[in-house]
């Protein structure tokens, strides 16, 4: 989950599969409001896992999302989106740690669904994409014994216009400089400083495979002591699926301007060299309202993106 860094603009090769192999592609009509949209066909080689981007053409009209629907191919993650900050020629793109071709720093994350399921935001609540915006689909795969041909499909669900929507946003915390040693165990952390009053719906921490450890702690304005809001240990389960720390809309949690948020992001790098991002991440993700537009909180320095 908010990721959740990707400029040579080179596609990949990637081990073809046999000729005959069909390419799937689901078959499923597109919403009711909103719009689908449909990958270009991307091919995964026999026990392999990789991470394909695809940015589109900029969004012709604002479109108000409350929900999202991914359909893959069996072996198929997740599928997320994200709007770019720079326009990126369409195509697919590898975009997963060093293979990465589309810097990350330019994402700014939407939503994500787990293969086959939809997700919606909270009754009432939306985030609202501009006109113009370029958009990006994320699509994860993890081959088995066969490979896998395919072009996922995304549904973007948009609201009811006669509808007043809650505007929400996300607010991220992190480190996008870490430079993380080889060795057993290594830890950085920084406090995020809230400059607004904001309700917070979900937090999600999200590290890589090597990350052993993402804390969120919470010390309220002239408080001496702090409340843990978040902590996770499973770097390969913050990487694929991280676990949300939900509120709801009648009790979100509140924060007010002044209150500390601290980061703590530990790793345990078995490779032979030091990690930096995007092989490994740093960041904590809160869905929060009203919105004051995409939050960035880098090392304790807070700007608004977008």
């Amino acid at each position: 989950m908010r990721s959740l860094a990707l400029l040579g603009l080179a596609v990949v090769a990637c081990g073809k599969p046999t000729p005959a192999q069909p390419i799937y592609q689901a078959t499923v009509a597109p919403p009711a409001r909103g719009f689908q949209l449909v990958g270009p066909e991307i091919d995964i080689p026999a026990g392999q896992e990789q991470q394909w981007c695809t940015p589109f053409e900029p969004l012709a009209h604002e479109t108000t999302v409350v929900a999202l629907e991914g359909y893959q191919a069996p072996g198929g993650h997740h599928v997320a989106l994200f709007t770019l900050t720079k326009s990126f020629k369409p195509g697919a793109y590898r975009c997963d740690g060093s293979e990465g071709a589309l810097d990350m720093v330019n994402w700014r994350f939407v939503d994500g669904v787990n293969a086959g399921i939809a997700h919606k935001l909270p009754d009432g609540v939306a985030l609202t994409i501009s006109a113009g915006k370029t958009l990006m689909m994320q699509s994860h795969y993890v081959a088995g014994k066969d490979p896998i041909r395919v072009r996922d499909v995304l549904n973007v669900i948009a609201g009811d216009p006669g509808q007043k929507y809650i505007q929400a946003n996300y607010w991220l915390v992190g480190d996008v400089n870490i430079r993380i040693p080889v060795g057993p165990s290594y830890q950085t952390a920084a406090n995020c400083t809230l400059d607004a009053n904001i309700n917070v719906l979900d937090v999600r921490g999200h590290t890589h495979q090597y990350g052993n450890l993402f804390q969120l702690d919470l010390t309220r304005a002239g408080a001496g002591s702090s409340d843990q809001l978040y902590r996770e240990t499973n770097g390969l389960l913050m990487r694929n699926d991280p676990p949300r720390k939900s509120y709801p809309i009648d009790a979100p949690l509140p924060l007010k301007a002044g209150d500390t948020l601290r980061y703590t992001c530990g790793w345990s790098n078995t490779t032979d060299h030091a990690i930096q991002f995007p092989e490994e991440m740093c960041q904590g993700l809160l869905l929060y309202y009203p919105s004051k537009g995409f939050v960035d909180c880098n090392a304790g320095s807070t700007v608004v993106l977008e």
